[in-house]
């Protein structure tokens, strides 16, 4: 299915390829247009802008790449769980998170991604989470996942003089990857994640409760079971 417009105004009617691949769009005003593509369920997209109603162009569709695996907990199938992909765009940088649900008995799971590339996988369920790299170079790639379980951290935010700092929204997440749990200091400043992952974590966030930014150090070690972080730190509030 096509669609276009002129740069940025109305966009006409669809029209639809045949099965060659070759479409036409006719009654165009002397102008340059926009042209969209898309496959049939949305999942692959292409786009050109500065096409003139005279021109024989050629739109190239992602390759299409999908993301199959089975999730375990224990040695048993995860019925109910959230698959996240997130693709790395440039030197480790992450893109746009992906998020789908799913509720299978044997804990399978498909994804279809818009393009082959290098993917920061995580799995979240109620018995654990697991998260690792994936390269998705095309067609069908597996990949499993044993859930490793929750464990919680607690600790308590200070200012340089030693106060607590209360009423603070802190964002703690996984170290490579876009995800992220959040908890609130109370009167004391302590703060409490009940269930996050293991591993390297860091701070992606924290709020002051007039709106502000905290700064705080940023890399921490969450260990099996429970980590207690002590007292951090945190610098003034940020406009």
């Amino acid at each position: 299915q096509l669609e276009w417009d002129p740069m940025g105004e109305q966009k006409g009617e669809p029209v639809f390829t045949d099965e060659a691949g070759s479409f036409t769009i006719k009654n165009l005003q002397p102008v340059s247009y926009r042209v969209r593509v898309r496959d049939s369920d949305g999942l692959s997209s292409a786009v050109k802008d500065n096409v003139r109603p005279d021109a024989n162009v050629t739109l190239r569709l992602a390759a299409r790449v999908a993301l199959v695996g089975h999730v375990r907990s224990d040695n048993r199938p995860v019925t109910d769980y959230v698959v996240c992909t997130d693709l790395i765009v440039s030197q480790g940088t992450p893109g746009a998170t992906r998020s789908i649900r799913f509720a299978r008995p044997d804990g399978s799971y498909q994804v279809k991604v818009l393009e082959p590339g290098s993917y920061r996988v995580a799995i979240s369920a109620e018995p654990g989470f697991a998260a690792r790299k994936v390269e998705i170079a095309n067609g069908t790639v597996t990949a499993d996942f044993d859930l490793e379980p929750w464990v919680s951290a607690s600790g308590r935010l200070v200012t340089p003089e030693g106060l607590p700092v209360v009423g603070a929204e802190l964002s703690l997440g996984v170290e490579w990857f876009n995800f992220f749990w959040t908890a609130r200091t109370d009167s004391q400043g302590t703060f409490h994640f009940p269930q996050i992952a293991s591993g390297k974590a860091k701070v992606m966030m924290l709020v002051a409760d007039d709106g502000g930014y905290l700064e705080a150090p940023s890399s921490f070690d969450i260990g099996p079971g429970h980590t207690e972080l002590g007292d951090i730190e945190v610098a003034p509030s940020k406009p």
